[in-house]
């Protein structure tokens, strides 16, 4: 009889939290466009908004990325456990990051 060695996926949380945050910072970016503010700041009021939501979901991912670097940190020993779930969050979080902060230099 085969037995066949089914890998344990680890990381499937920090994976799919980078979808979760990047839906809900799309929501607050259009909300952010699509409010109308009262009084002359408009301008002002939108790029507060717009720094504010990056700044979270920049917060966001670093909390995930450590998540998930912990996650490899702990885990890349075990041939038993299947760590791309992990790898992919690692990317994702951190290339949102530096998406990021490259706005914030270039800002």
């Amino acid at each position: 009889m085969q037995e066949q060695d089914k890998k344990k996926r680890i990381g499937k949380v920090p994976y799919m939290a980078f979808f979760v945050g990047l839906l809900l910072m799309l929501v607050l970016l259009i909300y952010s466009y699509t409010t109308v503010y009262a009084g002359g700041w408009g301008d002002l009021s939108r790029n507060i908004m717009l720094g504010l939501t990056l700044l979270a979901f920049a917060v966001y991912c670093l909390f995930f990325f450590i998540c998930s670097l912990y996650l490899w940190l702990v885990y890349q020993k075990q041939p038993n456990l299947d760590l791309s779930l992990t790898n992919w969050a690692m990317g994702l979080h951190g290339l949102a990051m530096g998406l990021i902060l490259l706005f914030f230099a270039g800002s």
